[in-house]
C-alpha cells in the first residue's frame, strides 16, 4: 500500500455516509417528516425498520456529539445525489471558458497570420481566451526578440475591436506569449 492509496481511503471514509447499524453514535438528532427530536440509536433504527426505510447519517453535530440523521430510502438518496453531481460537473464545463492557442513565428508570410488571426477571432465569437504566442525555433531567432514583439504588435493591432488583453506579451522559455479575451462575451 503507497501513500496515496492511504491518501485515497482517508478520503472516501471522510466522504461515506453512514447508513443504518454503521452510525456509531449512542444518541442521534432525528429529522423526520419535519419534527426534530433527540433519541437513541437503537430507537431510531427501530423506527426506520418499522417503516422499511433506512436510518441515514446527513451530518454531524460536533458541538453536541450527536449524528443528525434522516429516516428515508437510501437508494433513492444516493441516485438522486449522483444525479445532482452529475448535472454540477454538467453545468461547470458548460460554463467553463477554455484558453485556445494560436501559435506564430517570425518568419510567418503574411497569408498564414491572416488565416491565424481569423481562427483567432473565431474562438474569441465564441467566447474562448486566446494564448498568441510567437515560437521561436532556433537559437538564432531566439535572440530577435525585440523584432519578435513587433510582430507581436502587428497581429495585436487586428484585434483591437474584438478582444483586449489579459496578460502582456512576455517572453518566457522558447515563445513571447500573451493572452487576449473577448470584449464582450459572445458565447452562442
Amino acid at each position: 500500500m503507497t501513500a496515496n492509496d492511504t491518501d485515497i481511503s482517508k478520503k472516501n471514509k471522510k466522504d461515506a455516509i453512514l447508513v443504518n447499524y454503521n452510525i456509531h453514535c449512542g444518541k442521534v438528532r432525528l429529522i423526520d417528516n419535519g419534527d426534530v427530536s433527540v433519541m437513541r440509536r437503537e430507537d431510531a433504527q427501530k423506527t426506520a425498520d418499522e417503516r422499511g426505510l433506512d436510518l441515514v447519517q446527513i451530518s454531524f453535530d460536533a458541538a453536541n456529539h450527536l449524528a443528525v440523521c434522516k429516516i428515508l430510502d437510501y437508494g433513492k438518496f444516493k441516485y438522486e445525489q449522483s444525479k445532482k453531481e452529475k448535472t454540477a460537473k454538467k453545468l461547470a464545463r458548460a460554463n467553463a471558458i477554455e484558453i485556445k492557442t494560436v501559435q506564430f513565428s517570425i518568419t510567418t508570410d503574411d497569408a498564414d497570420k491572416n488565416r491565424l488571426i481569423e481562427q483567432a477571432k473565431e474562438f474569441l465569437s465564441k467566447g474562448d481566451k486566446v494564448k498568441l504566442s510567437i515560437r521561436f525555433r532556433s537559437r538564432r531567432e531566439g535572440q530577435m526578440v525585440s523584432f519578435a514583439k513587433e510582430v507581436m504588435k502587428e497581429i495585436l493591432s487586428n484585434f483591437n475591436d474584438v478582444a483586449c488583453l489579459d496578460s502582456l506579451p512576455g517572453v518566457s522559455g522558447r515563445e513571447l506569449s500573451c493572452i487576449i479575451r473577448p470584449v464582450k462575451d459572445n458565447r452562442r
